[in-house]
């Protein structure tokens, strides 16, 4: 994961997001799913990756949004 790339994760049975280097955290919900569409757009306008965790901390998503020449 790259700096400044998003991850939503759960801690402390809050749903947090934040950026790849950040301590702070942008914003904390109770459920997952509205953090997931908030930063997913924040990702594509920053052209960066996001991560989404599940509960436990695997990956559940990755998505890119940056210009990868694989594409």
């Amino acid at each position: 994961m790259a700096k400044g790339d998003i991850e939503t994760l759960d801690q402390d049975s809050q749903w947090r997001t934040r950026a790849q280097g950040a301590a702070a955290s942008f914003d904390t919900y109770a459920t997952k799913s509205v953090p997931k569409t908030a930063r997913r757009n924040m990702a594509k306008t920053r052209g960066v990756e996001h991560m989404i965790n599940k509960q436990d901390g695997t990956i559940a998503e990755r998505n890119s949004y940056s210009n990868d020449p694989r594409s």
